[in-house]
């Protein structure tokens, strides 16, 4: 049975280890031309399906525990900061 993250575990506090994944792939969002409203769209959406996803498949999760909400507005924080980060680089690109 999948339970939320209790404290101290992953998935918990407001940033985690995952925070940085999460802010790379905002990166990339950015880097591939998204907007930001689209980024944080997938990103809210994601966070929305992955309670039924690890309850359906929990072994497929590193850390198979739900996220609390101030862990989904971490994870979408950081997917937000990661785009600023990729906008910014590639507007150096460009």
């Amino acid at each position: 049975m999948v339970r939320r993250a209790q404290p101290g575990e992953v998935n918990w506090s407001t940033f985690d280890g995952w925070a940085v994944g999460h802010g790379i792939v905002g990166a990339l969002f950015a880097l591939g031309g998204a907007p930001l409203a689209v980024t944080l769209g997938a990103s809210v959406a994601w966070e929305a399906a992955e309670p039924g996803l690890k309850r359906r498949a929990p072994g497929i999760f590193p850390a198979s525990t739900l996220d609390t909400p101030r862990n989904k507005a971490g994870d979408v924080a950081a997917f937000g900061a990661g785009w600023f980060v990729g906008e910014a680089l590639r507007r150096r690109i460009d």
